[in-house]
């Protein structure tokens, strides 16, 4: 038996091949998005890309999806129903520029705004369920949320959870709650593995708690909850909620001086009363950009680059001098806040850095696509 030879070729089990797909591509969805490649997949749960790369569809089993439903981490609007191959589905759309990503998946990158969404999605999944096992959980940042998947593996500490995101090891953190005196992870600690990163943290407290509801200080539609600071500086401040929306204060001064430079309509604005002073806000949705552009994390498609580079452009005209380097970019309303100068510009250099370090939606962009943002946010 030793000159016996197993060829092995014959054994190798192509997984792609045996995965029950629960969307076939070129399928139209009921808002009209076609269906393209599978990204990812499990047991219960795939993740696929629209065919124009503007989407990221999570498809589910209607039981799956009903369950988060029931259990709050998301509302029956949120959930479209349909039916492929004679077999219902259910579907969470999210723009492809937000994360849709296995737990196991996620890495921050350095990014700080990455790591504090993905700090308050944590906070507020731990509202719905103190004890539900999230290590093979599924990230939906437009929602806020780690979606469970109920599996039976072993249950893992939040806290190692958040390390490994972090991405600081290259050795996996298994560690249990009950191996660890403080399995939770709390604001300090956040700020703690941000410093670890290398992320510029700003000393400024928050302006509101996490958990705080948001119709105690705002009139907004629909009840929601303050899940934690996605943006803390010291001019203003973003929140995310457990909606699509997110929360923007800004101090009462530089609202004022973004007003006057033509950026924010006043009738927009709220005052809202907090115990230290009045702040104003802005609801924003959180399927648009709302970051600062030394502190990226929405991932670019070409469209979206092109929107950014022409609102580089346009604040330009309204401001010569602008310091649009860590100015905050509002997608939804075509506007960057800046109130600090500089005597250096260079827009072509800004817009050129974005496209080549991304984040990106879904891929790296090609040189044209480049050259046609940098010649948009740069012309003269």
């Amino acid at each position: 038996m030793s000159d016996f030879i197993v060829n092995e070729s014959k054994f190798i089990v192509d997984m792609d091949a045996k995965t029950d797909s629960f969307l076939s591509v070129g399928e139209i969805l009921p808002d009209g998005l076609q269906v393209s490649d599978m990204l990812d997949n499990a047991a219960v749960w795939q993740i696929y890309a629209s065919e124009d790369n503007s989407a990221l569809i999570l498809a589910v089993m209607p039981d799956l999806a009903k369950r988060w439903v029931a259990e709050g981490y998301i509302k029956e609007s949120a959930v479209f129903h349909h039916v492929s191959g004679g077999r219902e589905v259910a579907l969470l759309i999210s723009p492809s520029s937000l994360i849709v990503s296995p737990v196991t998946a996620v890495r921050f990158e350095h990014s700080q705004n990455y790591a504090r969404s993905f700090f308050c999605a944590l906070f507020n999944s731990r509202l719905k369920n103190h004890e539900i096992n999230l290590r093979d959980s599924i990230f939906f940042e437009l929602y806020d949320v780690l979606l469970p998947t109920y599996t039976l593996t072993r249950n893992v500490a939040d806290k190692a959870i958040f390390n490994n995101a972090s991405g600081l090891s290259l050795t996996e953190d298994l560690s249990s709650p009950e191996d660890l005196t403080d399995p939770g992870v709390s604001y300090p600690y956040l700020l703690k593995i941000l410093r670890d990163t290398d992320c510029n943290v700003c000393s400024c407290e928050p302006y509101l708690v996490q958990g705080e509801r948001v119709d105690d200080f705002l009139t907004v539609e629909g009840a929601s909850v303050i899940t934690g600071p996605l943006v803390i500086r010291e001019d203003f401040q973003v929140f995310a909620t457990d909606s699509d929306k997110v929360v923007l204060l800004m101090e009462n001064d530089f609202a004022l001086s973004m007003v006057e430079a033509g950026l924010i309509e006043q009738m927009d604005l709220k005052s809202v009363q907090l115990g230290f002073g009045v702040l104003r806000a802005l609801v924003l949705n959180r399927r648009f950009a709302v970051e600062c552009l030394d502190d990226r994390h929405y991932g670019l498609t070409v469209n979206s680059s092109l929107k950014l580079a022409s609102t580089i452009y346009r604040m330009r005209v309204k401001n010569a001098q602008a310091s649009l380097n860590n100015g905050l970019y509002l997608e939804e309303k075509g506007i960057i806040l800046a109130n600090n100068a500089e005597s250096k510009v260079n827009d072509a250099a800004l817009m050129r850095s974005i496209m080549l370090e991304g984040p990106f939606a879904l891929a790296p962009f090609s040189y044209e696509d480049i050259d046609d943002a940098v010649t948009l946010a740069s012309r003269r």
